[in-house]
Parts: C-alpha cells; structure tokens; sequence
C-alpha cells in the first residue's frame, strides 16, 4: 500500500531551526511530518495519529529521535536528539 500525502491539507507548518514540522493527513489519518528543510531532497519522517501515544514513554520517545536522527541522515549529536523529541513531545 502507498502512501498518500497532500500538503494541500495541511493546516499547520512550523520551522524548528533546521527542521520543518508539517502537521497534515495522511491516508485519512491526522500526521506530523518531520524534515530536514536545510538538505534538499531529505527524507522525511511521518509520525501517525494513532501511534501518537506511545510517544509519551520517555524512553520510546528517546529511541525514536535517536532512529529519527538516523533516518534523516543527519549527524547524532545529543542536542539534535533532543530537538527532535521536543519538536515530537
């Protein structure tokens, strides 16, 4: 199955720092979309709605900015770590 994202929908975008969070649907589900807007043709992260609450344990959500950090090809550094589970939290 794709994934269908349209920014068209979107009904709220925010700059943090170097990151871009896009707050849209996608496939009907309510998202965030994380990027790096500094690299052109970044990969992005898309967090759904539904999973939204296993953000709430400290440690999932420290793992998951440590993995988000990987995927956007960035370098892991504690201070982009805890950038990024900020901007999630």
């Amino acid at each position: 199955m794709g994934i269908e994202v349209d920014t068209r929908k979107s009904f709220l975008c925010r700059e943090h720092g170097q990151f871009t969070a896009i707050y849209t649907w996608v496939n009907d589900e309510r998202a965030l979309i994380l990027l790096n807007h500094l690299r052109p043709c970044s990969p992005f992260i898309v967090i759904g709605e539904s999973a939204a609450w296993k953000y709430d344990d400290t440690l999932y959500l420290a793992e998951e900015a440590r993995r988000a950090v990987d995927r956007l090809r960035m370098e892991p550094s504690m201070q982009t770590w805890i950038k990024l589970a900020t901007i999630i939290h």
